[in-house]
C-alpha cells in the first residue's frame, strides 16, 4: 500500500519472509483438506494466521517528525562536516525501534542506516552521520527512509519523510603569495593618472581654501594663478586595479584540443577561486568571464559568491571567442590545451599595455594516451601565447589533484608574479615546463 500524508509517502505490505509463510500456510492447508490431516491443518493454520497477527501489530503507529539540519551548509573540497537527523515521538503512542535510512549522496555522503530506539511520547533522539565533501557541486541531502516491522518481520511499514537539506562544497581557496606589478601599482597611492591642469604633482587636485585647513596644503603657484581665491592641495584616491579573469569551462571531447574533463575542471575552479578571492582581498577589481566572453561575476560580487558560482558551474559549450568587457589593466586565463586558432583568439584578447597571464593545465593529466600525440599540447599552448607576450605557467592537473596539490597551486602563481620562487622551470620563467612542486607531497593540500 502507499499513501502520501503530511507525515511523508507510506509503504505498507508483507514481507519476503511474510509472503513465503502465508503462501506456505496456504499450500499445506490445501494439502491438509485433501488429506484430511488435522495436524497438518492446525500447521497451516499457524503459518496463515501470524501474518495476520504481524499486520495487527503495527496498525497503530505513532506519530514521528523528522528534521535535517547541519552547522556546515558550505564546505570546501576536502572539508569533514556532519549533517544531524532529529527524530522527534510527536504522538500519544510509544515508539518502536526503526531503522533510519538516509541515500546516498556521492561526493558527499556515503548511504546511511542507523537503529532508532524505542521513543516515548515527547521524547526525541538526535542521529550524527558524517559529510566529506570530495567533489565540488551542490548537493541534497535525503529524503529520509524510516522503516518499521513486527517482531517476526513478516509486515513492515516504510515511510519517507519527505524534504532534503542542500549542502554546498565550494573549490579549496590556496593562500597565495604576491601581486601582479601591473595591479599592484593601480591599486597603490603611488599611481601615476596624468598631471593636473594647475600643473601640480600627478595625485594631486585643488579646492577652495576653507576656514581650519592648514596653511601648509595651499598650492601656492595654483593661488597665484587665480585672481580672487586661494586653492589647498587634495590628495585624489587612486583607482582600483580591474583584472579580467578568463576561465575556460568547456567539455573536452576525446579527439579535440580545448576544454577540461571533470578533474581539469575541478582545478580551474580551484585556480579561479584562490586567484581572484587573493585579488580581491588587495582591493583589485576582479570580472569573472568564460570562454565565450559572457559576464560570469561582476566585481561587487566576486568576495562574497566567487566559490559559490565556481562551485555550480558546468562544462558547457564548445565555441572559444574569449572577451573582456571593457579596457583592463591585467588579464589572466585559466584554460587548457588550445589550438592555433583558439591561441590566437585568446592573445587578442590582451589589449595594449595590459599584462596578460595564463595558467594552462596540462592534457596529459586527461587525455588518453594514445591520443597524446594528435592533439595540442600545454606545452604549444604556452609557447605561443608566450610568444604573444604572455606569462604562462603549466600546470600539472594530477599533482594538483594530489596531496601536495596547494603547493603546486602556489608555486604556480609565484612564477607568475616573479616572487618566491622556489626554482625556475627549464624554459625560463615564461617557459612551458610544467610547474613542479618543490615541497613534499605528504599531508598537504586538496584531494
Amino acid at each position: 500500500m502507499e499513501r502520501a500524508d503530511e507525515r511523508g509517502t507510506v509503504r505498507r505490505g508483507l514481507t519476503a519472509r511474510g509472503r513465503w509463510l502465508l503462501a506456505g500456510g496456504a499450500a499445506t492447508g490445501l494439502v491438509a483438506l485433501v488429506l484430511d490431516e488435522r495436524d497438518l491443518l492446525f500447521a497451516a493454520a499457524i503459518g496463515v494466521l501470524l501474518p495476520v497477527v504481524a499486520v495487527l501489530f503495527t496498525v497503530r503507529r505513532p506519530r514521528l517528525a523528522v528534521r535535517l539540519s547541519t552547522a556546515s551548509p558550505v564546505l570546501p573540497v576536502a572539508g569533514e562536516g556532519t549533517a544531524d537527523v532529529r527524530v522527534d515521538n510527536v504522538g500519544r503512542l510509544p515508539g518502536r525501534s526503526l531503522e533510519l535510512r538516509l541515500p546516498q549522496a556521492p561526493g558527499l555522503l556515503e548511504e546511511q542506516r542507523r537503529a532508532v530506539p524505542p521513543l516515548l511520547p515527547g521524547s526525541v533522539t538526535t542521529l550524527q552521520v558524517p559529510l566529506v565533501g570530495d567533489r565540488r557541486g551542490r548537493y541534497a541531502i535525503g529524503p529520509v527512509l524510516l522503516r518499521s516491522h513486527d517482531p517476526f518481520g513478516l509486515w513492515e511499514d516504510r515511510r519517507t519523510v519527505p524534504g532534503t537539506l542542500e549542502v554546498l562544497v565550494v573549490p579549496e581557496v590556496v593562500e597565495l603569495a604576491g601581486l601582479p606589478r601591473s595591479a599592484a601599482g593601480r591599486g597603490s597611492t603611488t599611481a601615476s593618472t596624468g598631471t593636473t591642469p594647475t600643473g601640480g604633482a600627478p595625485d594631486v587636485g585643488v579646492r577652495p581654501y576653507r576656514i581650519g585647513d592648514d596653511v601648509r596644503t595651499i598650492h601656492w603657484r595654483a593661488s597665484a594663478r587665480l585672481a580672487d581665491d586661494v586653492v589647498v592641495r587634495t590628495a585624489q584616491v587612486p583607482s582600483p586595479a580591474t583584472v579580467a579573469l578568463v576561465l575556460d569551462h568547456r567539455p573536452r571531447e576525446p579527439r579535440t584540443a580545448g576544454g577540461l574533463d571533470a578533474a581539469g575542471l575541478d582545478v580551474a575552479a580551484t585556480l579561479a577561486a584562490s586567484v581572484g578571492l587573493h585579488l580581491a582581498a588587495a582591493g583589485i577589481e576582479v570580472t569573472l568571464t568564460d570562454h565565450t566572453g559572457a559576464v560570469l561575476l561582476e566585481p561587487e560580487a566576486v568576495p562574497g559568491t566567487l566559490q559559490a558560482r565556481l562551485a555550480d558551474l558546468g562544462r558547457t559549450g564548445h565555441r572559444f571567442t574569449p572577451a573582456v568587457p571593457h579596457a583592463l589593466d591585467l588579464v589572466i586565463a585559466i584554460v587548457g590545451p588550445l589550438t592555433d586558432d583558439e591561441t590566437a583568439a585568446l592573445a587578442r584578447v590582451r589589449r595594449r599595455g595590459a599584462t596578460a597571464m595564463a595558467l594552462v593545465l596540462d592534457p596529459r593529466s586527461f587525455v588518453p594516451a594514445r591520443l597524446e600525440h594528435t592533439v595540442p599540447t600545454a606545452a604549444t599552448t604556452a609557447q605561443a601565447l608566450r610568444v604573444a607576450g604572455w606569462r604562462v605557467a603549466v600546470v600539472d592537473v594530477t599533482a594538483a589533484r594530489g596531496p601536495g596539490g596547494a603547493a603546486e597551486i602556489a608555486l604556480a602563481w609565484q612564477h607568475l608574479t616573479h616572487l618566491g620562487m622556489l626554482r625556475e622551470p627549464t624554459g625560463g620563467l615564461d617557459g612551458v615546463t610544467p610547474v613542479r612542486s618543490a615541497v613534499p607531497r605528504t599531508g598537504v593540500g586538496t584531494r
